[in-house]
């Protein structure tokens, strides 16, 4: 490192430890001080705001127009299909717009993918259900048994009853989102129950990025 280097680290240490020895004199009140100014810097809304932006100008150029479509499902419902860009954290980047709580599904494997969270311009972002922030309401069954139970970052299965549901195939419920259209349409499976783990089950559900999205509008 340069002199000019080392001399700007120490700046930074000492800097910190002043900040550091202040904050625990005062009970904490500098670093709730601090947490008020750099907050809006990490909010979620403000983030996906700019990157949204920045990846709308992107689309533009690269393909000149937007790219999603509309296309049928079953015939009969006309659903936008667009494109998934990439992953940030929990969230999927999708480039079309949808409304807050519309359900995303895979076209491929015919799988719930997420919920959107929030749309900017041409840019949606789709709440994964592997977040821990979304639990699903699902249906739990064999030839011979039907239970409820609630699926928990897409692979954990939580039921209500003593009783070992190894090999239950696992599905949508009608009290979910969307849940009755989602079957009815042939994407309301969601996997299988591997066996239990802890106070949990264990479906094998599986984390993917899709190549492209339906959107199936919320309520």
């Amino acid at each position: 490192m340069s002199k000019s280097e080392v001399s700007r680290l120490l700046a930074l240490i000492i800097v910190f430890c002043i900040l550091f020895t202040l904050d625990t004199i005062s009970s904490s009140v500098i670093a709730t001080y601090l947490s008020k100014i750099f907050k809006p810097l990490v909010d979620l809304s403000i983030k996906s705001r700019i990157a949204a932006t920045k990846i709308t100008e992107g689309i533009k150029i690269a393909y000149g127009r937007n790219i999603f479509e509309h296309v049928q499902l079953d015939g009969v419902l006309s659903l936008t299909k667009a494109n998934v860009l990439g992953v940030r954290d929990n969230y999927l980047i999708v480039a079309a717009p949808s409304k807050p709580g519309d359900v995303a599904i895979d076209p491929e494997s015919k799988k719930i993918v997420g919920i959107t969270k929030e749309s900017n311009g041409q840019i949606s972002w789709v709440e994964s259900i592997f977040s821990p922030n979304i639990p699903i309401p699902v249906l739990v069954r064999s030839k011979e048994v039907s239970l409820d139970g609630e699926l928990i970052e897409g692979s954990k299965l939580r039921i209500y009853e003593e009783i070992d549901v190894t090999g239950f195939e696992v599905l949508v419920s009608d009290a979910f989102t969307c849940g009755t259209a989602l079957k009815n349409l042939g994407y309301g499976y969601i996997g299988t129950v591997e066996g239990a783990r802890g106070r949990y089950f264990l479906v094998d559900n599986f984390f993917t990025i899709p190549d492209s999205v339906l959107f199936l509008p919320g309520y």
